[in-house]
């Protein structure tokens, strides 16, 4: 019990620090993405492109929407939920997002949209468009944006690479005009059969060190998915389950810090 208050202390001590690093950085989006390791640049999950990657918004083909939800370490005060969407509006794949992770005490909203094209054949660039809001009682509120590019290119059936360029502008936030943290991944996929993908996801943020992170999915058949993964950086380890029945998609992911412990996370999706 003594950890656990322990940890919210310091958690909260982070968030009331004006000039923290911490405000917006980069986080998993969907339980796939928990589940691979925080991996997802250039895998087949595209339900949470806009966040992930905007090239990738209309890849799934049909328009369909994404709720996520992830409470951190157990503590039921840092919360972290998502909701996307991707439609098409004359043959243009467009995506829409919004994320809040925190409390009421302090709390990060971020709102996206972004588009996905194919320049040429097999090679996709996407844009996303990012506002910021930040919200810590008894402080105040402000307001910072920022854009995404990023790529996707299919070399072949087995292999797809992609990469990732998060907050070029390098957008600023409050009275401080605190820096948003901006990262630059390096995403590969590999599918040397149906029933598998293998990812490979390389993340460098401007405040950290390289990041790898490794994941798997394992199809035991049509409706039903094993994934696991591990991300370098902090030395957690993950894995999930997918099922999958017509339009409809049910995903678990738990993730596990060496020092916080574990994380649970769902996320259910619906493709009209």
């Amino acid at each position: 019990m003594f950890d656990k208050w322990l940890i919210i202390l310091l958690i909260t001590g982070l968030f009331f620090y004006s000039e923290s690093i911490a405000s917006f950085e980069h986080k998993d989006q969907g339980s796939e993405n928990v589940a691979s390791g925080s991996c997802g640049i250039a895998s087949c999950n595209n339900a949470f492109a806009i966040f992930i990657n905007p090239a990738k918004i209309g890849l799934s083909g049909n328009p369909a929407v994404n709720l996520f939800y992830r409470n951190y370490y157990g503590l039921k005060d840092i919360n972290q939920m998502s909701l996307a969407s991707h439609f098409s509006i004359f043959k243009m794949p467009l995506g829409l997002g919004i994320s809040t992770f925190g409390n009421k005490l302090y709390r990060e909203t971020e709102l996206r949209a972004g588009v996905g094209v194919e320049l040429i054949q097999q090679i996709r660039l996407g844009v996303s468009l990012n506002l910021y809001h930040l919200d810590i009682k008894n402080y105040g509120s402000a307001i910072g944006w920022g854009f995404d590019l990023a790529a996707l290119k299919a070399i072949n059936d087995e292999i797809t690479m992609a990469f990732v360029v998060s907050n070029l502008n390098e957008p600023k936030i409050g009275a401080v005009k605190e820096r948003i943290p901006a990262y630059f991944g390096f995403g590969l996929a590999y599918r040397p059969l149906s029933i598998i993908e293998l990812n490979l996801d390389i993340i460098k943020d401007d405040q950290f060190d390289f990041d790898y992170r490794f994941g798997v999915q394992y199809n035991v058949n049509q409706w039903f998915s094993v994934i696991c993964g591990f991300r370098d950086l902090v030395n957690s380890v993950s894995a999930g389950l997918k099922i999958t029945n017509n339009n409809y998609n049910l995903n678990y992911g738990f993730q596990y810090h060496p020092q916080l412990g574990g994380s649970n996370s769902m996320s259910i999706g619906y493709a009209f």
